[in-house]
């Protein structure tokens, strides 16, 4: 019996070890993603966005909304486990970078850069994390969280 714990005991510790070293010798998994919207037609972005920093740059030449997130996310955290979106409706664009409620994501962080056109009215909603806005032009409403 005892040998039986102490071979499982081992399997788990090189199991963890494997997984470990696979990731680069790091808890946290590290990702990006990239999301482009065209702006034409479009006067507002809601940004919706939970843990991690959020930059906004404004661009007088931009004609488009792009969204890099930098994720980071511990090994037992699903990829389902994040949401990261960027999608038209009507004239507003709706960004969304949330981390859902579920197992394993302590220390899970998505870092967002957003350039919008410096003429586009921001509506934000940031639940924490630093908050950095840059040559925009127009109107930023906050819905929660400070600016």
């Amino acid at each position: 019996m005892k040998r039986t714990v102490l071979g499982l005991a081992v399997l788990l510790v090189g199991v963890v070890w494997l997984v470990f070293a696979l990731r680069g010798g790091s808890w946290l998994g590290h990702g990006s993603e990239r999301l482009v919207l065209s702006a034409e037609g479009i006067a507002t972005l809601d940004i919706n966005a939970s843990a991690g920093s959020l930059i906004i740059k404004g661009d007088r030449q931009a004609d488009e909304i792009v969204a890099i997130a930098d994720i980071r996310r511990p090994f037992l955290a699903s990829k389902g486990s994040m949401e990261f979106s960027l999608e038209r409706d009507g004239q507003t664009a709706r960004l969304v970078s949330d981390l859902r409620r579920s197992f394993g994501i302590w220390g899970s962080a998505i870092d967002i850069t957003v350039t919008v056109p410096s003429s586009m009215n921001i509506v934000l909603k940031d639940g924490s994390g630093n908050l950095e806005l840059s040559d925009i032009a127009e109107t930023v409403k906050s819905m929660g969280g400070s600016v």
